[in-house]
């Protein structure tokens, strides 16, 4: 694939060290505007080399606070140099600042829809013991919004672990650097769900402290360049022509109260002085000035991304191919990878970068898997996709972590190192957020209905159908519940409806075996009972059953939800992956041709325009999937937010929500 255009990027930056004297000048001070200024009355026959060593200062910072002397001095010049810069009398200059004492403490967490007790421990690195012990009341349980505090975590402090802080209204990255003695590019490092735009109060942030570097700052300085006036000047004159105000021009020349013919003034100005200096030394505005125009190349500098003309895509598979009958998972594997090739078809030359695909099989053994990854190459990766088999997806997320590469799961809901590794990116939604994403959509679809429980006594109760009870007993919304044994009739279940009532019925589970118990009934009674609406909520399994079962989905009024639906537009793709490798897909959900080419337009599409996989920016919704990531914390990793719900009326099929 060739490149039809070039990215370049380069940060280019004038370094000028100026180097203060120790101790005061033995030099007159006044004051012009609101500093004091050493101040020198040049000789007749000086030069600026000769000025610099009589008084103790270097060149350059003559010609810093005095432009015009580097063209040569002049008999009864006056040169300025700041006290601020060179020390006061009987002081020396600022020392750098201690060490500051930052040992661990407790900081508040708001719980956020779809977190459980552990995940916020897991995410803090203290115990779900601690945590409870801590909070006692979220013994039974948690729910959004509730305010927990989170105790210090035990390690020992040595002054530069990292400490977690609660931001309060009026701090910025800055100010939280200043207060830590740490560098913006450890803050962003550390925090990479923090930018300059998203640095909100009562958030919750990890620091280093005490882990200052070498930086450029941008400092702003006065500087002086000497100005004789001619007949007819006056004060408004100069400033006029020489882009300044009268006030500063005044207070630049305390003892000229009337300007004449052949007067020196002194025309104040404002420049940038580029000094290389410990971070601890900078101010907070000068740190706010220096990074504040280029954050986002700080942050793309530090978390590795490659703003070039490449796209480096890691795919470690296994794919099995030793094995003259590879088993069905790996044939998956592989309909993955065709369906992935394709939409690099599909992009071709226009997405403006040369796509390199590296692939690896890892034939389901972990000593290969190991070897892979020690591999050079993976290191200048842009996305990594690791398999579903745990050991597997534990080294690669390992692996990720430790080279600051992206690692994409998509196969695997089991695993939570997104938790804790800002490497792992979550293709599946977690249950615990499938959970309350769906309660929060119900919340608003059928606020006004009583909810019917069906319960299958004779198999295991889904985690969303637990999770979902938990929360409408919260919320107190009117439930009921049957008891399916046998299957249910339209005459029992008419028994339980109360004149005028709304239902949504909720199965235990997404067994086949279970809606055939029901949905006849539900049926019948939608037709009867006029004065009730009625609809059913499918689970994800529902999609399996949606070609046999559409009738009567669309009779009753049904919503499934799920992490992935095919969309009318798939069947154009498996078309083109018939034609390119004579075959069609394998039956599976999701279907996985269609979600490797959803996956290859995710990644080309964010990368190709310079976003980062987790941007808001690179949300792509897809024939079969939706991305929308999201950090769980400012330093975990980033989990899909999206979830379909399907929608099965008279009208037809749509995709509600997405």
């Amino acid at each position: 694939m060739r490149t039809i255009c070039r990215i370049t990027w380069s940060i280019v930056m004038a370094v000028t060290v100026a180097m203060p004297a120790m101790s005061q000048l033995n030099l007159p001070t006044k004051r012009l505007g609101n500093d004091d200024y050493y101040y020198y009355k040049v000789k007749g026959g000086e030069s600026v080399y000769g000025v610099a060593e009589k008084i103790g200062v270097t060149v350059n910072d003559i010609v810093k606070y005095n432009p015009q002397a580097q063209n040569g001095l002049e008999k009864n010049q006056m040169i300025f140099l700041p006290v601020s810069e060179f020390g006061a009398k009987g002081n020396t200059v600022a020392s750098k600042p201690t060490t500051v004492a930052a040992t661990p403490q407790a900081v508040t967490h708001k719980v956020k829809n779809g977190e459980s007790v552990y995940g916020i421990a897991r995410t803090y690195n203290v115990s779900v013991d601690d945590l409870i012990t801590a909070n006692p009341s979220i013994n039974t349980g948690i729910s959004p919004g509730q305010v927990l505090t989170i105790p210090a975590s035990p390690m020992a402090s040595t002054g530069n672990d990292v400490i977690y802080h609660t931001i309060v209204r009026g701090e910025s990255l800055y100010s939280v650097a200043k207060k830590y003695n740490t560098t913006i590019e450890s803050l962003v490092k550390l925090n990479p769900g923090v930018s300059a735009t998203n640095f909100k109060a009562d958030d919750v942030i990890k620091v280093q402290p005490n882990t200052t570097a070498n930086i450029t700052v941008d400092r702003k300085i006065s500087q002086f360049t000497p100005y004789t006036a001619k007949d007819g000047d006056t004060y408004e004159i100069i400033a006029a022509t020489h882009n300044t105000t009268v006030e500063a021009l005044r207070a630049a020349n305390p003892e000229v109260s009337k300007i004449k013919k052949g007067t020196v003034v002194y025309i104040p100005n404002t420049a940038v002085d580029h000094k290389t200096m410990s971070s601890a030394e900078a101010t907070e505005q000068e740190l706010e000035d220096t990074y504040g125009k280029r954050l986002n190349e700080v942050y793309d500098q530090v978390h590795n991304m490659n703003n070039d003309d490449e796209i480096n895509v890691g795919i470690i598979l296994p794919f099995q191919l030793h094995k003259a009958e590879p088993p069905r998972q790996a044939l998956l594997y592989t309909e993955f990878y065709k369906g992935f090739m394709l939409a690099m078809d599909s992009v071709g030359n226009e997405c403006g970068k040369k796509i390199n695909i590296n692939v690896w099989d890892t034939q389901h053994n972990l000593n290969v898997t190991d070897s892979i990854l020690a591999l050079d190459a993976l290191k200048n990766l842009d996305v990594l996709i690791a398999p579903s088999e745990p050991k597997q997806l534990e080294r690669c997320n390992k692996f990720g972590a430790a080279a600051g590469v992206p690692v994409l799961n998509c196969f695997s809901t089991n695993n939570d190192d997104y938790v804790d590794n800002a490497m792992v990116m979550q293709v599946y939604i977690p249950s615990s957020y499938l959970s309350a994403r769906v309660a929060s959509w119900i919340d608003n679809r059928f606020k006004n209905y009583t909810i019917v429980y069906l319960e299958d006594p004779d198999a295991e109760k889904k985690e969303i159908y637990q999770d979902l009870k938990r929360h409408f007993a919260e919320t107190k919304q009117p439930t009921k519940t049957l008891t399916i044994i046998n299957e249910l009739t339209s005459s029992k279940l008419t028994q339980y409806m109360d004149p005028g009532v709304n239902y949504l019925f909720l199965p235990s589970n997404g067994s086949k075996t279970l809606l055939k118990k029901v949905a006849q009934a539900i049926d019948e009674v939608k037709a009867s009972r006029f004065d009730c609406e009625v609809a059913l909520l499918g689970h994800p399994e529902y999609t399996m059953y949606a070609k046999e079962y559409q009738q009567r989905f669309s009779s009753i009024d049904t919503y499934i939800f799920s992490r992935f639906y095919e969309s009318s537009e798939a069947r154009d793709l498996e078309r083109k992956y018939k034609a390119r490798y004579g075959e069609g897909f394998m039956p599976s959900a999701p279907v996985m041709g269609t979600y490797g080419f959803d996956v290859g337009m995710f990644i080309v599409n964010a990368l190709s325009n310079n976003h980062h996989l987790w941007d808001a920016e690179a949300y792509h919704k897809g024939l079969q999937t939706t991305f929308k990531f999201n950090r769980v914390s400012n330093w975990s990793g980033a989990i899909n937010e999206s979830v379909q719900f399907i929608r099965f009326s008279k009208s037809g099929v749509n995709i509600i929500a997405r």
